[in-house]
């Protein structure tokens, strides 16, 4: 049972991210919700083990987010310098900062990274509750960054993005795990999937996320 939740919740994260490629492919608005990036560190959070040692951890998420991040980031930069500006070499110093942020759409690789590392020392000096209100403190912050278009202080550390989307890891880890618990092993199948997912796009399109006082709320934006 428990294998079939994981697989379960890693073709969960899948999705989120295919629906984060979606959304910075400037395809049809109709498919548009930002939801998918809270739902991503929620379930990445659920995932977490305490029983992780250091140097694997370190070596795993070096391997599978950081590397990915760095090269994908370096592929954007080269690439988009490319298109934007012929002379690309001789571009100002702030020109090419500005690409390099803009080939940042591996953020969330970084942010997982640094989320995960975090958490084996909260695990580690058992500072749970302090996590839990530093990632509520630093919410509003990051959420103020978001606001003013302050993305990134430097490429490849999504500053904003960390704050704001810290507690959604956060909260999967201390609940995520108990939430996937209340769900039973019949519920977990093809049928129900698809009726679920339908059900969910439905409802994200009924209402105006991006209009009226919900647009000030960085969750959805």
């Amino acid at each position: 049972m428990a294998q079939v939740r994981k697989d379960y919740i890693d073709i969960a994260k899948g999705f989120t991210i295919l629906w984060v490629v979606w959304m910075h492919m400037e395809l049809p608005s109709y498919l548009f919700a930002s939801v998918q990036m809270p739902v991503f560190f929620f379930l990445s959070g659920a995932l977490w083990s305490e029983k992780k040692e250091l140097m694997p951890l370190l070596r795993s998420r070096l391997r599978t987010l950081l590397v990915p991040a760095v090269y994908f980031t370096i592929l954007s930069f080269v690439l988009i310098g490319w298109r934007d500006d012929k002379d690309f070499a001789s571009a100002s110093f702030l020109m090419k900062l500005d690409l390099a942020q803009k080939g940042s759409i591996t953020w969330f690789l970084v942010a997982l990274f640094l989320f995960n590392m975090i958490q084996y020392v909260i695990d580690k000096y058992r500072l749970k509750w302090y996590y839990l209100g530093w990632a509520i403190l630093v919410y509003p912050i990051g959420s103020y960054f978001y606001a003013k278009g302050y993305y990134t202080v430097v490429p490849l550390f999504p500053l904003a993005h960390i704050l704001v989307f810290q507690i959604y890891f956060v909260l999967g880890v201390y609940i995520g795990r108990n939430t996937l618990n209340m769900i039973e092993y019949p519920l977990i199948n093809g049928r129900n999937l698809v009726i679920f997912s339908i059900i969910t796009i439905v409802l994200v399109h009924l209402i105006p996320w991006q209009t009226g006082f919900l647009k000030h709320i960085s969750f959805f934006v």
